[in-house]
């Protein structure tokens, strides 16, 4: 059983509307494709993925919810966080979140899981927690959009691309299909 785990289904950015569920669906023709962004609901393309996929081989499920280090609720904030990252705005929005290191580890443990992480920053919180959580072992592969320009303060600066790639090689290969672009400042130079 392959599952792809899409952490921040819902691409913001020019022309990205949605551009990511295919592309994975297409690329690692999973059996189960779970997406979760907590603005799914607004993007009614998203709708129109899951049903376009679901009649065929993959068991799709898109959720508003965000795929964090806890459960709850989390808060985003007018400085510019779009993935529960504060950056001292003031908040404008909560939404239901859910911790992604349960969910890795309820999945059975034989399946191969993929998961890709375009949260805006906030993968370096996320990476931490399944890191501490020991889920990070549980993924074969990540796919992740690294913004270390939108590191906030506070966070764990030593665990950046550099840690998890050379900590974990392979499972964090750089992708070469544009399903993930690289902001880091390092990939500038």
């Amino acid at each position: 059983m392959r599952v792809v785990i899409d952490v921040g289904c819902a691409d913001y950015g020019a022309g990205n509307g949605g551009d990511s569920v295919t592309p994975l669906i297409e690329r690692y023709h999973p059996d189960l494709f779970l997406g979760f962004d907590p603005q799914a609901e607004e993007r009614a393309y998203l709708a129109d993925e899951r049903t376009h996929w679901s009649n065929r081989f993959t068991q799709v499920v898109i959720s508003a919810a965000a795929a964090w280090t806890r459960g709850g609720t989390v808060a985003f904030d007018s400085g510019g966080a779009t993935a529960g990252v504060p950056r001292g705005g003031e908040v404008f929005a909560r939404y239901p979140c859910f911790d992604l290191a349960a969910l890795l580890w309820a999945l059975p443990h034989s399946a191969e899981k993929i998961v890709k992480v375009d949260i805006e920053g906030g993968e370096y919180p996320l990476l931490a927690h399944l890191e501490d959580a020991g889920a990070i072992e549980l993924v074969n592969k990540f796919l992740v959009e690294w913004h270390s320009e939108l590191y906030s303060k506070g966070h764990d600066r030593a665990r950046g691309r550099a840690h998890y790639e050379a900590r974990y090689g392979r499972k964090f290969e750089r992708e070469p299909h544009g399903l993930c672009r690289d902001y880091s400042a390092a990939a500038a130079t």
